[in-house]
């Protein structure tokens, strides 16, 4: 909510001097562009890479879990009798 209320603020402020809302609009979105990216790839990206290996780790995991239950079900109904 704050960096909205900053957002906000700033187009104001800069529309005086540029002189209109749309051009102090698209300076403000494109210097908040920049900023997203900067923080993305600076803080966040190394981040999501190692949770994204986490899950592909989960996945695989469970995908063997999933396998050997299937084993163990198709040796039960072998056992009982079913097809």
């Amino acid at each position: 909510m704050a960096f909205i209320l900053l957002s906000m603020a700033l187009v104001l402020w800069l529309s005086e001097f540029v002189g209109g809302l749309p051009l102090a609009t698209l300076i403000v979105a494109v210097v908040d562009a920049v900023a997203a990216t900067v923080i993305y790839f600076v803080s966040l990206h190394s981040s999501m890479k190692r949770i994204s290996a986490r899950l592909d780790t989960i996945y695989e995991v469970s995908a063997t879990v999933e396998m050997a239950y299937r084993q163990v079900v198709l040796f039960v109904k072998k056992i009982m009798g079913g097809t």
